[in-house]
């Protein structure tokens, strides 16, 4: 037990050393490249973030532990909008006041991607159907997202609201954003392992152990690269990371039935293993369920500028995702 739990402690802090270095590393190609700093969160930080939950999830599936994945996936997304209560209190001002409407059409994308995800783990259970159909679904909707969501930041200004640090970089950052991602990669291994000791020594079960803590700890990049990103007066750039981090995870799902089916077939099995039928799906619902009705909630604050604040510090509406994600966490401890 103290072996595993000094894992997870190095590796939460390997963590956030790397999504501090990934942060700077995106301003300065977000400056060099001349792309909105939101587009460049959704798309390069939400998918260099989002590499623990990718490793990690896959690692379980094919080690005979998908509970750990789908718990990763939801949980992670749970999470992930859990953050904006710490970044709201960064700022003196409601940050979805300030915040700029182009993560409206990433938020609802990640909801359609969720609702698809829940529509399919339901179906393949109810009627027996394939779920292939579904993780073909994500993929084309992910990759029809990135189009949209280009297209609505490039008729944007980055819409932070906080003092924006531009300025031409005196080298290209990408070998070493690259060199960064990998690190990320390596600690996300070493996640897996100490998550599936952890379940095995507490008793407490894949799914709430993936749910709560693996999710927690592989969400550490976006939260540190969030805050990072504030400071450095990229509030767009923060805000597109986590709600393409959420849009990003749905399709790990794809990815796991893929690399469980290609592993099968690699094995000489029969038949392929259906991810979506596995007992790990189901459980998840209550975190899939939650990940919508909060990021419902982030959407509609954006679209709508919310400027209301409890104590002058606060927006009610963070303070509800914080409590969102607490009763999420409690539902599925209870099943």
């Amino acid at each position: 037990m103290v072996i595993t739990l000094l894992s997870l402690a190095l590796s939460a802090l390997l963590i956030v050393l790397l999504g501090i270095r990934m942060t700077r590393l995106a301003d300065r190609i977000a400056d060099s490249s001349h792309l909105a700093k939101g587009f460049v969160g959704m798309l390069l930080l939400a998918a260099a973030t989002s590499l623990p939950e990718v490793v990690t999830s896959l690692t379980a599936v094919l080690s005979g532990a998908p509970g750990l994945a789908f718990g990763n996936v939801f949980g992670s997304n749970v999470v992930n909008l859990s953050f904006l209560f710490i970044l709201d209190l960064m700022i003196a001002v409601s940050i979805f006041s300030i915040a700029s409407r182009e993560h409206v059409t990433t938020g609802l994308w990640a909801i359609l991607l969720s609702l698809v995800a829940i529509g399919g783990i339901a179906t393949v259970r109810v009627f027996g159907w394939p779920g292939w159909p579904f993780s073909l679904a994500l993929v084309v909707l992910y990759v029809r997202a990135l189009r949209t969501s280009y297209a609505a930041t490039s008729s944007e200004s980055d819409g932070s609201a906080i003092r924006d640090m531009a300025g031409p970089p005196r080298h290209s950052p990408w070998g070493a954003f690259g060199l960064a991602a990998l690190g990320v990669v390596v600690v996300g291994l070493v996640l897996t392992r100490a998550c599936e000791s952890l379940a095995r020594e507490t008793g407490l079960g894949m799914t709430f152990v993936g749910s709560l803590v693996l999710a927690l700890v592989t969400s550490l990049p976006e939260l540190v690269v969030s805050i990072e990103a504030v400071r450095l007066g990229s509030l767009d750039m923060s805000l597109g990371n986590l709600a393409g981090s959420n849009l990003f995870n749905v399709t790990i799902v794809a990815m796991c039935d893929g690399a469980g089916r290609a592993a099968c077939c690699a094995a000489g099995s029969p038949a392929a293993v259906d991810l979506w039928t596995v007992p790990a799906a189901s459980a998840c619902l209550p975190a899939a369920v939650m990940s919508v009705v909060m990021m419902g909630l982030f959407v509609w604050a954006v679209s709508r500028k919310s400027a209301t604040t409890v104590a002058g510090r606060v927006s009610p509406i963070s303070l509800a995702l914080l409590l969102l994600y607490i009763l999420s966490n409690a539902l599925l401890f209870g099943r």
